[in-house]
């Protein structure tokens, strides 16, 4: 078996100890020179403009965040079946949250669009990537 010529490595991106919105980097490494060969991912000069910014701290309140969120989430009752007995199955009542970027939508609709999370700074709704 020969040796490699180049190692590759798959890293997430953190500024301090937050995760960059699941961003990677992938960086081949000369395994005879040391040298970095590629470099893909989010750029050097944005992590250092995103480390500028103050993101240790969330700026808007956990009431609005919440108020924001609760616009566009609703929730769906629908049995779970969870054991089988030798008589009888048993079932569990299950509360599924069902998201939409239409705030008055049917729960029968059954669509799920993804809503992930608020920004805590700006207040943005983050939704799912299809």
């Amino acid at each position: 078996m020969q040796p490699r010529e180049r190692e590759f490595f798959y890293l997430p991106v953190y500024i301090g100890n937050i995760p960059v919105n699941h961003e990677r980097v992938m960086v081949s490494v000369s395994t005879s020179t040391g040298k970095i060969c590629v470099f893909r991912g989010v750029s050097y000069e944005m992590i250092r403009d995103l480390e500028e910014c103050d993101f240790l701290y969330p700026t808007l309140a956990a009431e609005k965040a919440f108020g924001l969120y609760s616009e566009y989430v609703r929730f769906r009752l629908r049995w779970f079946k969870d054991l089988e007995d030798e008589d009888r199955p048993v079932y569990r009542l299950i509360y599924e949250p069902i998201t939409t970027g239409q705030k008055g939508f049917s729960l029968d609709a059954g669509c799920n669009s993804g809503l992930r999370y608020v920004d805590a700074c700006s207040g943005e709704l983050i939704w799912k990537k299809r």
